[in-house]
């Protein structure tokens, strides 16, 4: 926010909207980037068959990733979503007149 526009009330339905629009963006790009690791899985299939075919701890990688590695995969998408949300309220704090905190 530049030094020009006006500071938000900390308890204005603008601020708020602003807040929510801003997580929401976040959430949406996090849920595409869930989506492409789970849509790429087929098309790895369909591309490089003799390497997802290969076995790991006795599964095919493929179902090795889908049964094992998709907890990892989920858990860190969602730190990444709860660390990037607690810096945008923080910095939703600078959106705010010091005198309203």
């Amino acid at each position: 926010m530049s030094r020009e526009e006006k500071k938000l009330d900390l308890y204005s339905e603008e601020y708020v909207n602003r807040i929510m629009s801003s997580q929401f963006r976040l959430s949406v790009r996090l849920f595409f980037v869930f989506i492409l690791v789970l849509l790429g899985l087929p098309v790895l299939n369909l591309a490089i068959p003799r390497i997802m075919n290969l076995r790991v701890a006795g599964f095919t990688l493929t179902w090795f990733f889908l049964a094992v590695l998709i907890y990892p995969v989920t858990w860190l998408i969602s730190w990444i979503y709860v660390r990037s949300s607690i810096n945008l309220e923080r910095e939703a704090v600078s959106w705010t007149d010091p005198e309203d905190n």
